[in-house]
């Protein structure tokens, strides 16, 4: 008797020749293939996400951009409004001071007459 020995996966595969190693390329092409666009749609999916938050980064800068800008122009209001007062608080004080001065000028001036009256009734 004769027994037929059967081959392992591996002595198949090193054993194809012809057409059949174009089968078994094609499937290991097909193989890579899918391989590689699973690859570049995972990529694709990678790009989407940073550029997504590539955008929600130039947002969120945009929003702090803009609370800057109210707060730098709150602040600029609340130092307009602090000069004005300041400038107001001199002005009226120069308004006292030439009060001040117009009546010690009065006072002066009516002294003078006091004393110019009591001088001319002396001589009378």
């Amino acid at each position: 008797f004769f027994f037929f020995k059967q081959k392992t996966a591996y002595e198949m595969l090193r054993s194809l020749v012809g057409s059949e190693m174009c089968i078994r390329d094609r499937y290991k092409a097909d193989l890579n293939e899918k391989q590689k666009q699973e690859k570049l749609d995972q990529l694709k999916k990678e790009i989407e996400r940073y550029s997504k938050l590539a955008m929600d980064k130039r947002s969120d800068q945009k929003v702090r951009d803009k609370e800057e800008e109210k707060e730098f122009q709150k602040i600029w209001r609340e130092k307009n409004v602090e000069l004005q007062h300041q400038e107001q608080r001199e002005q009226q004080d120069q308004r006292n001071r030439r009060k001040e001065l117009q009546e010690f000028h009065e006072r002066q001036a009516q002294n003078k007459q006091k004393q110019l009256e009591e001088k001319f009734l002396k001589e009378l």
